[in-house]
């Protein structure tokens, strides 16, 4: 298992896998201006619901815009996840400039999902490097009482990847 320290002065954000991009609970005002200016954070990606006219909410997509720095709300749920809801992450990781910043509420259960699939898709980890990002310890992640959808996510996630590879390789090479 790999070693993971919370950084000082933040809250339980972390860096992922030795990367400067982080993981974490729902920031302060502060604590995002820190994520940006400290670890240059280019992308914060919130794995919260738009909230639109919440006073919070509007404050850190205006600190984000102030930085330039780009700021992607999905609407994931911790207790279910869809494959199309992973396929948009994947989609925004492929694209974004880091290093990120992944979010959800608490820190635990869905910044948990998005970190293992962060390592798969950006860092090329292997599967089970991968899923350390979904373990208890460090990250909080606990699969019960319907958390368990995350572990089911990261499990479709993965079968889904091995039958692209699957399907690549039979296919006959043009020539």
């Amino acid at each position: 298992m790999a070693l993971c320290v919370p950084l000082a002065s933040c809250g339980g954000m972390r860096h992922i896998a030795g990367t400067r991009s982080l993981r974490g609970p729902q920031p302060s005002l502060s604590e995002l201006e820190w994520a940006i200016a400290e670890h240059g954070v280019r992308t914060v990606i919130s794995l919260r619901a738009p909230r639109t006219g919440d006073p919070a909410y509007e404050a850190q997509v205006a600190t984000c815009e102030r930085a330039g720095v780009r700021h992607v709300a999905l609407d994931w749920s911790a207790r279910a996840t869809s494959d199309d809801k992973v396929d948009a992450l994947v989609a925004i990781l492929r694209d974004a400039e880091g290093p990120v910043f992944l979010h959800c509420r608490n820190g635990h259960d869905r910044s948990s999902l998005a970190a293992a699939i962060y390592r798969r898709v950006v860092l090329d980890h292997d599967a089970d490097a991968a899923a350390e990002e979904l373990d208890f310890v460090p990250h909080g992640h606990l699969p019960l009482f319907g958390y368990e959808a995350m572990d089911e996510a990261w499990r479709r996630f993965l079968a889904r990847e091995h039958r692209e590879e699957r399907e690549q390789r039979e296919q006959p090479s043009a020539r």
